[in-house]
């Protein structure tokens, strides 16, 4: 099933963030708009900061495994809800899924 609206990838919210400085840097908006744009580019970099914080968490729990600190494994999970964290990229024709698929449509030889 496809969403919809899908959250914007890291990379996509980066991006934005990257327009909206070009464009203020520029001067050639309206104050308005300026403001409206600035505050969506404020709103792209809040979800380019929450992406980093959980995938610094997730780090966090492959740095602990591999040094073999269980029970820092455990508080930094606990930390980290069920089904929160880095979300995949989307890839051209769909999207790569968690398990490593992709619920794009079937490429052909």
């Amino acid at each position: 099933m496809t969403e919809k609206n899908p959250e914007p990838t890291f990379e996509e919210s980066l991006a934005q963030v990257e327009r909206a400085i070009r464009a203020l840097e520029a001067g050639d908006i309206a104050l308005e708009d300026s403001i409206d744009l600035y505050a969506q580019a404020m709103g792209a970099l809040k979800r380019c900061h929450h992406v980093l914080d959980r995938a610094e968490g997730r780090l966090e729990i492959v740095r602990k495994s591999v040094a073999g600190d269980a029970s820092g494994i455990e508080a930094v999970a606990a930390e980290l809800k069920d089904g929160e964290g880095v979300q995949p990229a989307r890839t051209p024709r769909g999207r790569a899924t968690r398990e490593g698929g992709f619920d794009g449509p079937t490429p052909t030889a």
